[in-house]
């Protein structure tokens, strides 16, 4: 089962031209990689990217890849994610407000710029096309304004090969820990913090036992099963 999220657009977003649209979505989707997508590997365990860029359930031979996103009518579909956070309401809690977190920040940052396009794509790079920003040889991202002030400035060779390469003993609790006090920054953490310290708290329990977690989501979603942490 997938685990994509779907994001809506402000009034001004939903009357840019697609073009400009699809530039914007993928720094948006480049942001969410680094703050959500790579701390969710976690979750995967083991079986790494097994869970999403191999899986044969999949009609497409697997997602999961960084960069991986699409347009669903006229918005950003975020794919990079397994189906793993969807086990549990308190895991599927925590992400979707982490989530917004991040997504909330990038929205209220450009407003605060009353949308100007420079302040998401400069113009020097005006005329590129998105995937160049996702090749593996692309490292300029801090000259993108919002990522800069974000601080998701991580290479795009290094996102592909965290994420494309991925197994879950790669996210340490002192990464995850590093990780919080980035989102701490966010303006919009205040708001959001029981469900980023949830995830965080979430993403600590050691994999062999969030790995005998019962995977049934009849069982968790339905009967309401307690999970391991309570937000």
């Amino acid at each position: 089962m997938g685990g994509h999220i779907h994001i809506g657009n402000p009034a001004k977003v939903a009357k840019m031209s697609m073009g400009h649209r699809e530039m914007f979505f993928n720094v948006m989707n480049k942001i969410m990689d680094e703050f959500l997508s790579i701390p969710c590997v976690r979750l995967d365990g083991d079986m790494g990217t097994q869970r999403r860029t191999k899986c044969q359930m999949s009609n497409t031979g697997g997602w999961g890849y960084f960069g991986e996103w699409r347009t669903c009518n006229g918005r950003l579909e975020h794919r990079t994610l397994s189906g793993m956070w969807l086990i549990h309401p308190t895991v599927a809690a925590c992400v979707i407000g982490t989530a917004k977190a991040i997504t909330d920040e990038v929205f209220k940052r450009w407003a605060d710029r009353d949308f100007k396009y420079e302040y998401v794509i400069p113009m020097k790079y005006k005329g590129l096309n998105y995937q160049d920003m996702n090749r593996k040889d692309f490292s300029d991202w801090k000259s993108f304004p919002i990522c800069k002030e974000m601080e998701a400035i991580m290479p795009s060779g290094t996102l592909s090969n965290t994420l494309n390469l991925s197994k879950g003993s790669d996210i340490s609790k002192s990464w995850l820990d590093k990780w919080h006090a980035q989102m701490h920054k966010l303006s919009t953490y205040d708001k959001y913090s029981k469900y980023i310290r949830g995830l965080c708290e979430i993403l600590k329990i050691p994999m062999p036992e969030l790995a005998k977690w019962d995977r049934k989501i009849q069982n968790n979603w339905l009967k309401s099963k307690k999970f391991i942490v309570s937000i």
